[in-house]
């Protein structure tokens, strides 16, 4: 069964509009999380766009809901292809993992989900594209280090280093 959205055909000027006014913002949301630049997010969620608009009439879709996660899917790609061209995703190196969990659930519980976001956008790249991709796209380590060329060993440190780096920030944050 197809989304209703797309009766008319993927060519169809008028469905093409109608979807990027309903779901434009939210994914150029999406590829800003993993870019951190808005020229490049926008740039991103172009792309994904063509690429919706050309694969979309080969899709199946039983609930909106797959809709929505297939195209999220599609900018999420978009963005790490453009730090991948771009070489900007890195291993993060230099940074000391810290291990202790004391008060952890405290610190979290008394910022907004505003301020946690913007702790997030604050991670170095390599940090926050792995952190990301894990807890907020549901990617497996396997998917990560597929998407970014990495070694799973490699994916599953640096989201341990990017939680590490996330609390001490968190801390440090509750302490100003």
């Amino acid at each position: 069964m197809r989304t209703q959205i797309w009766q008319g055909g993927s060519s169809d000027r008028q469905v093409q509009q109608r979807l990027f006014t309903n779901y434009g913002e939210r994914l150029y949301r999406v590829a800003y999380r993993y870019l951190n630049d808005q020229m490049a997010a926008e740039d991103a969620t172009s792309e994904a766009f063509v690429k919706i608009f050309r694969t979309v009439d080969d899709q199946e879709f039983a609930h909106r809901n797959l809709f929505e996660a297939w195209m999220r899917r599609i900018v999420i790609n978009q963005a790490l292809e453009r730090l991948r061209r771009q070489k900007r995703w890195q291993q993060e190196r230099e940074l000391p993992v810290e291990t202790s969990r004391d008060g952890e659930d405290d610190v979290l519980a008394m910022l907004s989900l505003q301020e946690v976001l913007h702790l997030v956008q604050a991670l170095p790249e390599g940090y926050r594209t792995i952190l990301q991709l894990y807890v907020f796209d549901g990617f497996t380590h396997a998917d990560i280090a597929k998407a970014l060329g990495i070694s799973l060993g490699t994916s599953k440190s640096q989201l341990n280093k990017a939680r590490a780096y996330l609390k001490r920030q968190l801390k440090k944050a509750n302490s100003i």
